[in-house]
């Protein structure tokens, strides 16, 4: 299934705005809202965990690569 275009746009601006990619790795949640993409509390703190696990400097050097940022969105559906 293709992504939605809404969340290839952020993929974009997460890519190529300096900014806003500090502000997203500071409190992603947070810029996800701000884009239109509510998270359950669990998935807030799966973004979190990604996130910090990525172990990006505070003051990044020349020489960091910045890893590309995706979006990927799973919707489920039980019966409980």
């Amino acid at each position: 299934m293709p992504a939605d275009p809404k969340y290839s746009a952020l993929e974009k601006t997460l890519n190529t705005d300096h900014n806003l990619r500090a502000e997203f790795v500071k409190d992603p949640a947070k810029v996800l809202k701000q884009h239109g993409v509510e998270l359950a509390p669990e998935a807030e703190r799966a973004v979190h965990s990604q996130i910090a696990a990525l172990k990006i400097p505070e003051r990044p050097t020349p020489q960091f690569h910045w890893p590309h940022i995706h979006i990927n969105i799973v919707i489920s559906i039980s019966a409980d």
